[in-house]
């Protein structure tokens, strides 16, 4: 879902086909507080994913347009 609630503001809601309750939502920080808090949520790490092949994922992740900054 890509919704755009106003004010500058973008929401990425993603999730795996099939049921389930695992979703991610991707968000821009919106002011200081926010920008300062990125990657700190998680202990001051990124995000994790879990994979059994990082190699086919990380193709297709690019396949489809995500950019890798590190």
């Amino acid at each position: 879902m890509d919704t755009r609630p106003g004010g500058g503001r973008r929401w990425i809601l993603l999730a795996p086909p099939g049921p389930g309750e695992r979703r991610v939502l991707l968000a821009r920080a919106k002011n200081g507080e926010e920008v300062r808090a990125v990657g700190r949520h998680a202990g001051g790490c990124s995000s994790y994913l879990n994979t059994d092949d990082f190699g086919r994922d990380h193709r297709e992740m690019k396949r489809r347009s995500v950019r890798f900054v590190g």
